[in-house]
């Protein structure tokens, strides 16, 4: 149904005046009239009683005007809802993280949202990334947060934070030794990421472990960073992880830093060539909530 023959009949209703209800429409008399003709032909019923005194609503009408200012109530937040889409603020992102970002950018976001991005829903869950690489080809999510690189056909990845990482050790470790790097750890057992964790983290420390010269002594294995950091407080072994992670388990687990060990880092993942304006906008706030935690990492170490 035309909103405005909506519109008109209740600027009508509001003035009882045909010239009065037509300024308002910023429309002539005669157009008003047709749209009231129009509105009640719809309808199946008189609205408004024609006299002298102008056109007044008819008896009982009361409950049908209400209806109306209903639903353009409701056309208005669609127009806006709309209208946010079109601009980037609209509509939802889907995002899934891997468990570092939930220590990092993802308090950030949630801080921000609603002040920088009125009105776009989000949805954001934790996920491993193999997972999360199959939920972006499928579109059953729209951003993936994951370690970097990808580097796979199709995908496309934006570095957001560049996070340093730090050893991981068993805290009954410490009362016998002195453990202040990768030297004092590299004939004990070690717990690590599995291959099939995902297409960063896992090269990437064996990369760095291979050209430091050292061959790890693999305890144990495990694709989820949660349960690893589990391992690590129950004595099996070190590990190497996101410094943000460092507060996992802190009775038990010691985390120190090497400087020879990299950085890693967090990217922003989506599938295909098309990225919506909303899932832009996303991806430009993510970025700039990154930069804030490098900073906070300089200053905190």
């Amino acid at each position: 149904m035309d909103d405005q023959r909506l519109r008109a009949a209740l600027a009508l209703a509001s003035t009882g005046s045909l010239r009065k209800a037509a300024e308002r429409m910023f429309c002539s008399q005669s157009t008003l009239s047709d749209a009231i003709k129009g509105l009640e032909r719809d309808l199946s019923c008189t609205l408004f009683t024609r006299g002298s005194r102008g056109m007044i609503p008819v008896e009982g009408s009361e409950a049908v005007f209400a209806q109306m200012r209903a639903v353009i109530t409701e056309c208005d937040v669609l127009a806006q809802a709309a209208s946010d889409l079109s601009a980037g603020i609209g509509g939802r992102v889907r995002v899934c993280c891997v468990l570092s970002a939930t220590e990092t950018v993802v308090p950030r976001i949630y801080q921000a949202w609603d002040r920088e991005v009125p009105g776009l829903g989000l949805e954001l869950d934790i996920a491993p990334p193999q997972q999360q690489l199959s939920d972006l080809e499928s579109g059953e999510c729209d951003i993936g947060l994951l370690r970097a690189p990808v580097a796979r056909e199709g995908y496309h990845e934006r570095i957001i934070l560049r996070e340093p990482l730090g050893i991981a050790t068993p805290k009954s470790w410490h009362r016998n030794a002195s453990i202040t790097g990768l030297d004092d750890v590299r004939h004990r057992p070690m717990v690590r990421l599995a291959s099939q964790h995902g297409p960063g983290l896992y090269p990437e420390i064996c990369r760095m472990l291979a050209n430091l010269g050292i061959e790890p002594q693999i305890q144990q294995e495990s694709d989820d960073m949660s349960t690893l950091i589990a391992m690590v407080a129950g004595g099996l072994g070190w590990s190497i992880i996101p410094m943000s992670l460092r507060a996992r388990h802190p009775r038990d687990v010691v985390v120190v830093r090497d400087d020879r060990l990299p950085t890693t880092d967090l990217a922003a993942v989506t599938y295909g060539d098309t990225v919506s304006a909303f899932q832009q906008r996303f991806l430009d706030l993510i970025q700039d909530l990154g930069r804030e935690c490098e900073h906070d990492f300089a200053m905190n170490g």
